[in-house]
């Protein structure tokens, strides 16, 4: 470690401490569009939510159901990374991924015992 801040000392970089908001909101997406664009990543998030389908029967449903032919999609964020970020990123998310699945399970083991 003060190796690490030897080279960067004299290479004339100061490493800076992030101070993260902490009114920082979260949101609930479940769509994303992928696009990539000269050498950026662009993620859309969206809530999409199902629609209403209500009768009285089943075919009253269905005649509701098939006069659908669009949903609403409200956009949750918009994020353009560049493409050497990626593979990182994909790491962190998969390790976290893996860590919460395997606490869901151990909830899960011990809600059925």
């Amino acid at each position: 470690m003060a190796e690490d801040d030897a080279r960067a000392d004299q290479a004339g970089v100061k490493k800076l401490s992030i101070q993260w908001p902490e009114d920082l909101s979260a949101v609930y997406a479940n769509n994303l569009v992928a696009q990539n664009d000269s050498g950026v990543l662009v993620l859309s998030f969206f809530q999409v939510n199902p629609p209403y389908i209500l009768g009285a029967s089943e075919e009253e449903r269905r005649e509701v159901l098939d006069k659908i032919t669009s949903v609403s999609a409200i956009p949750a964020a918009k994020l353009a990374i560049p493409l050497h970020h990626i593979p990182g990123m994909i790491q962190v998310i998969q390790q976290r991924f893996e860590q919460a699945s395997k606490e869901a399970e151990t909830k899960n083991d011990a809600s059925d015992a």
